[in-house]
Parts: structure tokens; C-alpha cells; sequence
């Protein structure tokens, strides 16, 4: 006759369950607290100093006596009293959960079996079962969602249009692609502990790298507002920083990798050794490459930065080049001065100072020249061309130095096909 405790054991009961197994481990000088949730059977092991991974055996093998009918899957833990992380754990399956997938490599064939469950099996001859269950596909699933991401628009930008995460071997993106893949083989494993680490950091740089876009256009935004502010010609660089933004494709990327967080937490919802250091281990892998790269880095960021202050500059000149076009088709001459041009245009900014060069009656150039070091200078120009008034037009072109310079590139001239070009030293690719 089955003992109540027994029966209650085999209901999934976790208290019962936790007295049978201290019953069993009353000689061993070893405690253990029991958790029971969707299928997933914990038992934390305390001792005065941390129990033999051996143990983790003996539990297995004296739960799969119980017959645990909830039961699917043991993890099994080991720490010393007081402390709040195991030092290791061990992972064991008791059966298939409903809902599995079973498949082999073997002479496959496909079966619907007949039992409760809606369990689908593909066996194969002589050959070991893989099993996988929902929240295992669930995880398959989230990598699938942020491969996807990774091919997915993140960025819109005027004339580049639609940039992907991967943008040509970008750093971050061949470092979420080395964390999925990595995620994959764990997932498939059941390795569950090790899988907080990959999944965690795989969000947290998806997190990171959209906090950088989003500042970074933001910045943008608020320098063109400053360089800007009151100018009748702005509408143009409006339209240019509307048509710049995030796209669709974060979604993805924080959903495909939010589900594969979840799954290391439904899996392993008490944190042990291994998963403490799956977690602490990128940071300090980053920080010993950080050191490393810290002249690269440096190098890369103020690069990034400065990209950033020539295009408000190249921008800026070109409002001043379709102010002069407007201005000559009004007044049959160019203005001579910035303030001749538009009162609210400003002749300098915190990287640059904006100076009309030279104005007369068939053209007139602007200089945009660097404050600082690091940055290019540019010269915008407009030209009249025809010498008929009814054919008469303007065509305007702006030009860059080639290296950084803290002076203007020379005047740019007119070919012959009436096409205006940048001087020797500039170009404005």
C-alpha cells in the first residue's frame, strides 16, 4: 500500500518531495529545499561545505524511483550554507514533455503518436532521441526572430536610405552574430546556465548599440536647430533630418533576443556558479580588450564624432549656395554678406566659421572653415551660366578638403561643358 507522503510525492508535491530526499540524506550532514514549476523539478543541496557533484547523481537516480508524474526535467544544486549562488548544478531529463519534437538521424519516418499530448516523433533505427520541448523552440524561435533582425532596416538616412545592423561587418553586429550563434549550441546542449550569459549580453547590446543611434541622431538634430535657428532656408535640412530615424528592424532584434533570455530564465530560475560566471565573463573579456584597444577606440570615436560635425558644415553650405540661387534670381546679383543673405544666419559655429569669400556678378563662393584640428573644411560656390537673360541659370557645388584643414579648399571652377568642379586638393564625394 502506497504511503500518503509517497502519493503526494508522486503528485508533485514539493514539500513531500523534499522530505523523501532528506530522509535519504540525513547521514550525509546535506539539506535540501525542493521548487517545482512547469515540469521543472529544483533541488537546492546545503552543507557546511559545498556537497560532491556526486550527489547531483544520487538525487537523479532517487527521484526517478519516486515517479514524479508533473516532473520532466531535475536540476540539481549544490552550495555551502549561506552563500547565494550555487557552485554547481547538473541538468537531467526524466522524460519527453508534451508537445515535443523527437528526431533522429537515422532512417527517419514520420509518426503522429497516438498517446495524450499531441507529442510529434520522428524515430530512426538504432539511433538516441533529441527531444525538443516548447520553451526550447520558443528559444530556437527568438533566433531565428534575431537573425532576422540582423538583415532588418534599423536606420533610415536621406540618399543612403535603409541601413541594416550588420552595415557591411559593423563591430557590434559580428559580435551579436558570434553571441547567437553561441546561444544556438547551448540551447540545443541544454546548457541553461551558460545560456544567461550569451542571452543577457546579446539584449544588452542590442540595447546599447539602439541608445547610441538614437543619442547620436538626436545630437544631430539639436546641432542643426542650433547652426540653423531662424534660417528662411532651414526647411530643406528639416526634410533632410526628418527623412533620418530608427526603422523596424529593433523590433526584431529585441524580441528575437528578449526570447532567449526568457528561456535561460524559465530554465534556470536560480542562479549557480556556472551562470554567474557565463554573466561576468563578457564584461571582463570586454574590459581586458578595451585596454587593448583603447588607441583604436579613441581613434574610431573621435573619428565618428567629427563625421558627424562636417556634415552640419556641408549641410550649412549648402543652405547658404540656394539662398545665393534664390537670391540671385530676385535681385539679378548675389549678396555679399551673410547678413545681406538671411539676418539669421550665423557667420560661425563651435567648429567653424562661415564666411562669404568672394561676390560678384556671374558667381560667388562660401567658405566653411575648421576651428579645430581633425576636421575638413569646405567651399561652396554658385555660378551664373549663359550670357542670354532668358537662358541665364545658376548651378551650385560644394567641395571638401581631402585631409583634415584648418584652411578653406581653393575656388572651384567651371569646365567647359558649363559643369562646375572642385579645385586640386577637394572633391566632394
Amino acid at each position: 500500500m502506497t504511503s500518503p507522503a509517497l502519493e503526494a510525492a508522486q503528485h508533485g508535491n514539493k514539500e513531500a518531495i523534499a522530505a523523501i530526499i532528506n530522509r535519504s540524506l540525513q547521514k550525509k550532514g546535506i539539506t535540501a529545499s525542493v521548487d517545482f514549476d512547469h515540469g521543472d523539478l529544483h533541488v537546492m543541496l546545503d552543507a557546511r561545505q559545498v556537497p560532491p557533484e556526486t550527489a547531483a547523481d544520487f538525487i537523479f537516480k532517487g527521484v526517478q524511483r519516486l515517479n514524479i508524474e508533473p516532473a520532466y526535467d531535475v536540476h540539481v544544486y549544490g552550495r555551502k550554507v549561506g552563500e547565494p549562488f550555487a557552485t554547481w548544478c547538473h541538468d537531467y531529463e526524466l522524460k519527453t514533455r508534451p508537445f515535443a519534437l523527437v528526431n533522429s538521424s537515422v532512417q527517419q519516418h514520420a509518426q503522429i503518436n497516438s498517446e495524450p499530448g499531441f507529442t510529434i516523433r520522428l524515430s530512426g533505427v538504432n539511433s538516441e532521441e533529441i527531444s525538443l520541448d516548447v520553451i526550447q523552440i520558443m528559444g530556437f524561435v527568438g533566433i531565428v526572430i534575431t537573425i532576422l533582425g540582423i538583415f532588418s532596416p534599423v536606420l533610415t538616412a536621406p540618399i543612403v536610405g535603409t541601413v541594416n545592423y550588420l552595415r557591411n561587418g559593423a563591430e557590434e553586429a559580428i559580435i551579436l552574430i558570434v553571441l547567437t550563434a553561441l546561444s544556438t549550441l547551448l540551447l540545443a546542449r541544454k546548457h541553461y546556465s551558460w545560456l544567461y550569459g550569451s542571452s543577457v549580453w546579446s539584449f544588452l547590446l542590442v540595447g546599447g548599440t539602439f541608445w547610441y543611434y538614437h543619442s547620436l541622431i538626436s545630437e544631430l538634430k539639436a546641432s542643426t536647430d542650433r547652426e540653423l535657428a531662424g534660417n528662411p532656408f532651414r526647411g530643406l535640412a528639416d526634410m533632410a533630418m526628418a527623412a533620418t530615424g530608427l526603422s523596424w528592424g529593433w523590433f526584431f532584434l529585441f524580441l528575437g533576443t528578449g526570447l532567449v533570455v526568457v528561456v535561460a530564465y524559465l530554465r534556470k530560475r536560480k542562479l549557480d556558479r556556472q551562470a554567474f560566471l557565463a554573466l561576468a565573463a563578457p564584461p571582463l573579456a570586454a574590459v581586458v580588450i578595451a585596454i587593448i584597444s583603447i588607441p583604436y577606440y579613441s581613434v574610431t570615436s573621435s573619428g565618428q564624432a567629427n563625421k558627424a560635425r562636417e556634415a552640419t558644415a556641408r549641410t550649412y553650405i549648402g543652405t547658404i549656395n540656394r539662398g545665393q540661387q534664390a537670391f540671385q534670381l530676385e535681385n539679378n546679383g548675389f549678396a555679399g554678406t551673410l547678413d545681406e543673405l538671411g539676418s539669421s544666419l550665423s557667420s560661425e559655429s563651435d567648429y567653424y566659421k562661415y564666411q562669404i569669400t568672394i561676390s560678384d556678378d556671374d558667381m560667388t563662393a562660401v567658405a566653411a572653415t575648421a576651428k579645430t584640428g581633425g576636421l575638413r573644411s569646405f567651399i561652396g560656390a554658385v555660378f551664373v551660366i549663359g550670357n542670354d537673360k532668358v537662358q541665364m541659370h545658376t548651378k551650385s557645388i560644394w567641395c571638401q578638403s581631402n585631409r583634415p584643414s584648418k584652411s578653406a579648399p581653393s575656388l572651384p571652377s567651371i569646365s567647359e561643358g558649363s559643369e562646375p568642379k572642385c579645385a586640386s586638393g577637394s572633391s566632394n564625394d
